[in-house]
Parts: C-alpha cells; structure tokens; sequence
C-alpha cells in the first residue's frame, strides 16, 4: 500500500491525499489491493512527511543526478580520477539499471554516497603500505539539509592528525543497517577497482553501539578503538547528572588520566587499584554513582573499553579530531540547513573536489601540532 502511494507521489507530486484514499478503498473494495483500508489521516500523515522530504521537482532531480553518475553503470577510472561516483541502490528500470533511493522513510530508508578513484587510490596505497597506519574514522554530522537526514564521513588519517575522505554518505537514519551499508558500498567499490577490501588496521568511533555493531559485522579484522575526547565528554555530562561536586569529578579524572596513560604492561594493575579505591567511596554518593557508571560504561563494557593510549599506535590521533576539524570546512561548503537533499549531494560533491584540489599527501612522520609549535615558541623567547 505505501509503495503504490509512493508510486502515485513520484508520478503526480500534487495528487490529494483524499484521492489517494479514495483510490485505495475502491481498489480494497474490488480485491485489487490486500486490505484492510487506512485511515484518510494515515494517508495525509504518509502524504505530508514524504513531500517534507522530496519536495517537488526535487526527487526526479535527484535520481537523474545519481543515475549520471551511478557506479554500477559509469564505474570509475584512473583515466578520470577526481571524476565523482554516486554509490546507490539500484532496480531494474525500462534503460536498465537505475536508482533506487528510498522515500527517507524507515521501511524504505534514503541512503546514497558520493566518492572516487582518487579518494579510494589514496586509501589503498595507505592500506597495502606496511610502513603506514590506517586509521579509519567514521562520524555523522547534521543541519546540512531540510530534511535532517545525517551526513556521514568515512576517511582516514595520518600521524600528523590530517584527515582524508574515502567516501560521503546521506543517509535518512543512523541506524546499524544504514552503517553497514555505507561499509558494504566503499567495500564493493574498492574490490571491484582495485581488488582490494575494505580492511582498516584500526576504527576510532564515539560511543555509539550501532557503528559498533556495524564495525564489528562488516570490519571483523579492524580494531576498534574509543575517542578519548568523547569518553571525557560523557563523564563529565554524567558527573553533572550523578550529583558528583567539583573536587570530586577532578579526583575521579585524575584517576581516569592515569589509567588512560597507563603502559600496557601496567593497566591491569593500575584499573584494578582504582577500581578498589572507588569501592570505598561513600555508598549512595554522587561520586560513587559516577564511579560505577564509568566503570560499567567505559571500563569493563565489550564495546567501549579501548580508550588507553597505549591501544593506538605512536603518533595516531586517540580521538575523532581529524574528522571533527574537517566537518568545520565541509561545512563551508555545505552550509545551507534549507538545502535539498540534492542540492546538499551536489555541495558533497563540491567539498570532496575542494580537497582534491589541495593535493595532500599522507604522512607517516608525527608532526607537532599548531599549539604545541605555538607555546614552544613563546617559552623560547
């Protein structure tokens, strides 16, 4: 029933919800359409949230805009290396393959990225070095188009923190299937252009189970590591919640840094002093409910307990950094909250060509960052 309705929408975007209704009871009626009849406010409900997310005109421009630029029928090629690919879904259609985005909704979810083979050659030749790291970074941003469907950036970086994107995504949820999608297409691409896999050495996420479990089903071989940033963040918005005062919360971080610092051969003893130490906080305490809280959350849990620097490798980023400074310049590009979801696609596809056209090459050599090279500067004078 809701695909004929999105059939009739994508044929006639002004068709009335009462005629939808009305066609849909006569055809239950005569035992052309399975039963039972919605309700006329299920159909005007449907109708109103898909026009908010294809507004007119707009979803026909999207499919001609990714049907002329769909990997499945225009591949890619070294002889056209920063020519852009649309990585969708596709459906058998009367020309042939053709694409098929989805409506945005949960049943039938949009989901399309954008890439090429300059973006894909720069991560291949970082993941068949032997000498170099991939560190793999995976975040969603969001406000980037009236619809609110979340943006997703897949890339990597170097040990001078610098970030490079493999791929743009558009999804219209962030859920684990929408995630491991993304993975799958990047995967598919790599492996029918450069029969190589998608297989990073290392994945820094948030603390989000569904990129989680997305990670863990699509990157079995990658070790999944936890932004440090993002754990400090949660434990001090939960010190807040917990009732933990202030002197409070700078002991239990303290206790934290050391444990974050910690050498390999030294965690285990070290978790288990602090552990004992926070046993003996006052029971029904603020600071002893936050205790438990990062202990259950980020120390013992199977998802979310790889935030000790001594998991990344010397010199890579122990946080999502690199991606959450580029999102700053994409969003140059990608401003508009009032965009399409074409017009967002085609201000993608202008920010992966404004960083191609800055010709960064990935580095294996630790840099200083602009801070540190700034205070040594001053301490100097």
């Amino acid at each position: 029933m809701k695909s004929y309705v999105q059939d009739q929408l994508m044929l006639r975007p002004d068709v009335k919800p009462y005629t939808l209704f009305s066609i849909i009871a006569s055809m239950i009626h005569n035992d052309q359409m399975r039963g039972p009849e919605p309700e006329l406010e299920q159909v005007q409900n449907y109708v109103k949230e898909w026009r908010k997310a294809n507004p007119v005109d707009s979803y026909p421009q999207t499919v001609l805009f990714c049907a002329q630029r769909m990997f499945d029928t225009t591949g890619i090629s070294a002889d056209f290396p920063w020519a852009g690919v649309v990585l969708c879904d596709t459906r058998e259609g009367e020309h042939g393959l053709e694409p098929n985005l989805g409506d945005g909704s949960e049943t039938n979810p949009f989901r399309a990225g954008i890439t090429s083979y300059k973006l894909l050659e720069s991560y291949v030749d970082v993941q068949r070095n032997p000498e170099q790291t991939s560190m793999l970074h995976i975040d969603t941003t969001f406000n980037m188009n009236k619809q609110r469907f979340p943006v997703m950036v897949i890339g990597i970086s170097d040990r001078s923190g610098h970030f490079f994107p493999v791929g743009y995504f558009c999804i219209s949820y962030r859920r684990a299937c929408d995630i491991v999608w993304c993975l799958r297409q990047l995967d598919r691409v790599l492996h029918e252009t450069f029969q190589e896999r998608l297989a990073p050495e290392f994945v820094m996420m948030d603390g989000d189970k569904a990129q989680f479990n997305a990670c863990q089903l699509t990157l079995p071989g990658s070790v999944v590591l936890m932004c440090w940033y993002h754990v400090v963040s949660n434990v001090l918005m939960k010190a807040k919640a917990k009732g933990a005062d202030r002197t409070q919360t700078e002991e239990i971080f303290a206790d934290m840094y050391d444990l974050h610092f910690a050498p390999a051969d030294e965690y285990e003893t070290r978790k288990a002093e602090v552990i004992a130490k926070w046993d003996r906080l006052p029971t029904n305490s603020g600071v002893q409910r936050l205790a438990r809280h990062i202990i259950k959350t980020w120390i013992n849990h199977r998802m979310f307990g790889r935030w000790q620097a001594f998991h990344t490798p010397a010199g890579c980023p122990t946080t999502n950094n690199p991606l959450e400074q580029y999102h700053k310049t994409l969003k140059i590009n990608c401003s508009n909250n009032r965009a399409t979801v074409l017009e967002m696609l085609e201000s993608l596809d202008l920010a992966r060509l404004a960083f191609l056209a800055r010709h960064a090459v990935f580095s294996n050599t630790q840099l200083d960052s602009s801070r540190c090279t700034s205070y040594s500067h001053l301490t100097t004078v």
